[in-house]
């Protein structure tokens, strides 16, 4: 559960397959069900398939105990909501409730980025701001993805002009569901790459937690650390300029 709560999905898939979901029995068989929708959907989150993502946590929101999504009747995609912590038990309860937190701190990240994508007035380069942040959180920056590689790893580490923009067409259809596709035009039209990096590094920084009194994944906080460090080394150097120091 640990790995699962920091995000290392990879470790969760390996112990964790259809196999072993399939031959569970009792209590554990739903656990393990629920645990394995999570992690599949953290990894179409690593391949930037948010669509896909959004659906796993609502089916393991699903099964979760009505305490922990008491509205799914009727609803496409049940959400997940927080509740006190199981006194004293250290055991299936416990575990339930470390998985429905896990459950609510991804639909919550989810629902942030669909509120971005469907705002007034958004603009491509915002689209490809918030792409490039996706990429850094669950894979640049992300130290599972380099610490433990997976037969997914070449796609989801591949970040050419083509596969980035199609990430972020994607991410953008999560919010709009019939935009267009995102051109590798785009990152010619927009501020060259070095303008988009400063733009998301400075996005990052300033992000809130995905949800609030659950700790975010190990590669949210990596990306949202180096954003800050980034953009203090940034304001440094600019003192020194202003200073007149070169």
């Amino acid at each position: 559960m640990c790995a699962l709560e920091a995000g290392n999905w990879r470790d969760v898939l390996y112990v964790i397959y259809p196999q072993v979901v399939g031959e569970a029995q009792g209590q554990a068989a739903r656990l393990l069900s629920m645990v394995h929708a999570i992690t599949r959907g953290m990894r179409w989150r690593a391949l930037g398939q948010v669509v896909e993502a959004w659906a796993e946590f609502g089916d393991a929101a699903r099964m979760l105990p009505t305490s922990f999504c008491p509205t799914r009747d009727g609803q496409a995609i049940p959400l997940a909501v927080l509740a006190p912590a199981p006194e004293g038990d250290f055991g299936h309860a416990m575990l339930t409730w470390r998985a429905a937190q896990t459950v609510v701190r991804e639909q919550q990240d989810l629902l942030a980025l669909r509120a971005l994508l469907v705002k007034p007035g958004l603009t491509l380069y915002e689209v490809l701001v918030y792409a490039y942040a996706d990429y850094r959180r669950w894979v640049e920056d992300d130290p599972w993805t380099w610490l433990e590689p997976s037969a997914d790893t070449p796609s989801v580490v591949r970040n050419t002009p083509m596969t980035f923009c199609a990430r972020a067409t994607r991410i953008r259809r999560f919010g709009r569901p019939f935009a267009a596709d995102v051109d590798p035009a785009a990152l010619r039209r927009a501020k060259g790459l070095p303008g988009l990096y400063a733009d998301t590094m400075r996005y990052l920084a300033a992000a809130a937690a995905p949800a609030e009194g659950i700790p975010p994944r190990l590669g949210w906080t990596r990306a949202h650390e180096l954003a800050i460090r980034w953009l203090d080394d940034v304001e440094k150097r600019l003192d020194l300029l202003a200073s007149g120091d070169p």
